[in-house]
């Protein structure tokens, strides 16, 4: 599967008319920039209740890091009647004649937020597993490193973060290293202890999904494990906790319930579009809003040879601008030799029937 292209693939799969639609949605797809369908038109045509609750959240959450209650509302007001443009001349409009999120982020929020971000994350990763047993620690698509930053702390650990994009390599760790991807579907070490994709593997494309999980069953061991910690949801109970935003998480599920699990896709990619694309203005990121409830992720990873082993249902954090509602998963290798297998069913779900 990994050698072939995804089109010659699909040929043995699916009828032609079925192929010709979704090689027209990667067609159009592209004229996004980020994505094959557009966010902003998704959200604002879905239910009025779906609606609110979103712009609601966006508010409260821009608002708490210091953004004026009126431009935010005045943005979301643009982005409600011009939700069919291409979302890059939506981002470009805004960014000329109403804020200059780049400069406001980045000057004023962004120094601060991502340290603390990354501190509440560990906070998290802390009660699923006990980290002091991972000596070679993998944080796959690791942005700035932040999170190695203070994993590394432990000099017993050998932390190495790993992205496409090319950030500084200036760390002052010396057990801390940084590796610029040259494949962003494959994971440039032989071994490791721990993997942890965090909020990375909803921006993997479902043609590339199952080579790069194909990748990472590879290079684990009986006592690895891959930790991910992804923007889904669950029918778990949800954790409380004081850095928790439970009320909104508690709504979120049950218009979950109410509008299925496309009302959740469609808040949760409106959400990622704003944070990466908007405001913190990621040029080069890719976006394909692969969203997942946990039990499709549990499905999936244990195709390709990964079994759940324990699962936290966190939620909404409070102090947050783009993330979405975090579940915890934490994944082992399965002894028995598990097929290589595309999944059509998943494939056919995502651009198909939408």
């Amino acid at each position: 599967m990994q050698n072939i292209s995804i089109f010659n693939f699909l040929k043995k799969k699916i009828s032609k008319t079925e192929l010709q639609k979704f090689k027209k949605k990667i067609k159009n797809g592209s004229k996004n920039i980020h994505g094959i369908f557009n966010p902003i038109e998704n959200l604002f045509n879905s239910n009025i209740e779906v609606i609110n609750y979103t712009k609601q959240l966006l508010v409260e959450r821009y608002v708490r890091f210091g953004f004026k209650k009126k431009e935010i509302v005045r943005i979301l007001s643009y982005l409600q009647g011009n939700k069919k443009k291409l979302p890059d001349k939506n981002r470009r409009f805004i960014n000329k004649k109403l804020l200059n999120f780049h400069g406001t982020y980045y000057s004023s929020i962004i120094a601060n937020y991502i340290p603390k971000r990354y501190s509440i994350t560990l906070k998290y990763i802390n009660k699923i597993l006990n980290l002091k047993k991972f000596k070679k620690v993998v944080d796959f698509g690791c942005g700035t490193n932040d999170l190695g930053r203070i994993i590394a702390k432990d000099e017993k650990k050998i932390v190495i973060g790993m992205d496409v994009i090319n950030y500084s390599n200036n760390f002052k760790q010396k057990n801390l290293k940084y590796i610029k991807m040259k494949n962003p579907y494959d994971i440039p070490v032989k071994n490791f202890d721990l993997l942890i994709l965090n909020g990375v593997i909803h921006h993997v494309d479902i043609c590339h999904l199952d080579k790069l999980l194909f990748n990472i069953q590879k290079k684990m061991s009986s006592k690895s494990r891959v930790l991910l910690f992804e923007d889904s949801w669950s029918k778990k109970k949800l954790l409380k906790d004081k850095d928790l935003d439970n009320k909104s998480s508690k709504k979120l599920l049950e218009l979950g319930d109410k509008y299925g699990d496309k009302a959740i896709i469609a808040i949760y990619a409106f959400l990622d579009w704003i944070g990466n694309i908007l405001a913190r203005n990621l040029k080069n990121i890719s976006m394909p809003y692969n969203f997942n409830s946990d039990e499709q992720w549990e499905k999936i990873f244990l195709r390709k040879g990964m079994k759940l082993d324990k699962k936290i249902n966190i939620g909404f954090f409070k102090n947050t601008l783009n993330r979405q509602g975090y579940v915890l998963m934490l994944y082992k290798k399965v002894s028995k030799k598990t097929t290589n297998n595309f999944s059509i069913d998943d494939f056919l779900s995502k651009y198909l029937k939408n």
